[in-house]
């Protein structure tokens, strides 16, 4: 990390959006492309044009507070601060490596995952999550929006913002929040990565992190040994998908014939129902037969003819069969396919007898073992969201118990507002043991779950 001297031109940091005219500490301002309540952040360009993000603090402790972690925590997943100065007014000026997509966005446009693009995303997390743990500090904010891609292809672990203090709620905190990353990534692998111990290592993640302190070297170690045991490391890409093909369409294409290679042949495929009937192929396949049949001595070809009359009926008959796969399943009846509310506790509702109603709902859907519907009562993004929808596809234990427990034996602490924010205590009646408070944010929609803090 370099220090740079107080520059003597101070920038020109106008209205949001205009672009500054002048360099600062050395950097060639760009345009802005953060303003924040506590830093204002530009894209510039170094004496070399690399680009990289100049960040003006307005507070100079929470400045202080990432030199220090920069300085503890030396990992090269973890974001680091490259450069240090200030500004004419004694603003503290830090230089960070200039990073792409988040890994949220990159999931959103959709595709599959490689599992050896699992291993290169996941054994980098775990490093940058021991480095913090081992100096004493936890991220706090562990989800897929704070994860970004070098220009290298290397992923960083971002928004630690100076960190929190480091003790077993926190580590154990950051280590959930990475395994609902990883199971939220794991759901773009293929079916045979998700069987072959992608699952047992997030179940294994979930037992560690009910035990009262296992976050020694060790546990890092293990888990990275874990992570590499499920495939050999690629490069982080997803693929597109690829659209489905009708059954015509891939006999002419031959996608779905190299797709069934593995299969034990055409007639198998006929037998199971995925090839419609076509009467060009039957067409194709009887000349075939006859040229073959033509070459044949002539006390032969009388018996060759009736092979062919015989197996073009018997393949008419099974493929004019309904195939098993084709065939759908009739709706039981009175079944109502289950749907999912867009506002759970109305607007007009206080923010206990919100948090009432959210936790009513949540007690419902887990009884249901309905993950969508637990995941409707938070915003989007909530990496406690990712921690509920794990613990149930996996089978589980309840990440956040206290929340489950009846309203007769739990006790809502006085609501502690934060503008449209209000965080709220629930502990068990009588015990402040695993108590957990419960962000709550409220909307014109209404009020949902922001994210759940435990110890």
């Amino acid at each position: 990390m370099r220090r740079t001297a107080r520059t003597t031109a101070d920038a020109q940091v106008g209205p949001p959006g205009e672009a500054p005219e002048r360099e600062l500490c050395g950097y060639r301002l760009l345009r802005r492309v953060h303003r924040g309540d506590r830093t204002n952040a530009y894209l510039a360009a170094g004496s070399d044009d690399a680009l990289v993000v100049v960040r003006i603090f307005r507070d100079g402790a929470h400045a202080a507070a990432e030199l220090r972690l920069d300085e503890e925590v030396e990992c090269p997943h973890v974001a680091s601060v490259l450069d240090v100065g200030a500004t004419a007014r004694d603003e503290v000026v830090l230089v960070a490596e200039r990073l792409g997509d988040r890994l949220s966005q990159i999931l959103e446009r959709g595709g599959r995952l490689a599992a050896g693009s699992l291993v290169s995303l996941l054994a980098p997390l775990v490093s940058a999550l021991a480095a913090l743990h081992a100096a004493g500090y936890a991220h706090g904010s562990v989800n897929s929006a704070h994860i970004r891609f070098a220009a290298d292809g290397r992923p960083v672990l971002t928004g630690a913002d100076g960190g929190v203090p480091g003790t077993s709620a926190t580590r154990a905190a950051d280590v959930r929040a990475f395994s609902a990353v990883a199971s939220q990534v794991l759901e773009r692998t293929d079916p045979e990565t998700r069987v072959r111990g992608a699952r047992e290592l997030i179940e294994w993640l979930a037992d560690a992190c009910e035990r009262t302190e296992p976050f020694t070297p060790a546990f890092y170690t293990d888990l990275e040994c874990r992570i590499f045991a499920l495939a050999e490391p690629l490069p982080f890409a997803l693929a597109e998908a690829v659209p489905e093909q009708t059954p015509e369409a891939a006999l002419r294409g031959g996608n779905e014939l190299r797709r069934r290679e593995d299969r034990a042949g055409v007639l198998e495929s006929v037998l199971e129902g995925e090839f419609g009937f076509s009467v060009d192929v039957v067409r194709q396949v009887a000349a075939a037969l006859l040229t073959c049949v033509a070459r044949l001595a002539p006390r032969w070809r009388v018996l060759g003819v009736g092979a062919i009359v015989f197996a073009i009926g018997l393949t008419a008959a099974l493929v004019l069969i309904p195939g098993g796969a084709q065939a759908q399943p009739e709706p039981k009846g009175g079944e109502a396919v289950p749907s999912h509310p867009t506002t759970v506790a109305a607007p007009q509702l206080a923010a206990r007898d919100a948090l009432e109603a959210l936790l009513e709902a949540r007690r419902d859907c887990r009884s249901r073992e309905d993950a969508d519907c637990v995941a409707a009562l938070y915003e989007a993004g909530a990496s406690a969201a990712d921690a509920e929808k794990a613990a149930l596809t996996a089978g589980r234990s309840d990440p956040y118990p206290v929340l489950s427990l009846p309203a007769t034996v739990r006790e809502l602490g006085e609501p502690d507002s934060h503008g449209e924010a209000v965080i709220i205590t629930v502990t068990a009646t009588g015990s402040g043991d695993n108590a957990a408070s419960v962000l709550l944010m409220e909307t014109e929609a209404g009020w949902r779950i922001r994210d759940v803090f435990v110890g």
